[in-house]
């Protein structure tokens, strides 16, 4: 069994789905399949979440004001 990953078409189809780039890269599949990835050039993947590093401010100062 496989799972194609594909590029967006204009006409929907019934038995196909869209998948933003960041679920089509987290996509996981059961056990005995495989996933393909027949996108031209997969997009850029925007994290859900940032990093540590990508937090802006000073934490050590946020509980500082609350105490």
């Amino acid at each position: 069994m496989v799972v194609w990953i594909e590029d967006l078409i204009l006409q929907p189809h019934p038995a196909a789905y869209d998948l933003c780039a960041a679920h089509a890269e987290r996509l996981a599949v059961p056990i005995g399949w495989t996933k393909e990835d027949l996108r031209v050039v997969p997009p850029p993947v925007t994290p859900i979440r940032p990093g540590l590093d990508g937090w802006t401010g000073d934490a050590s100062g946020a509980q500082a004001s609350g105490a």
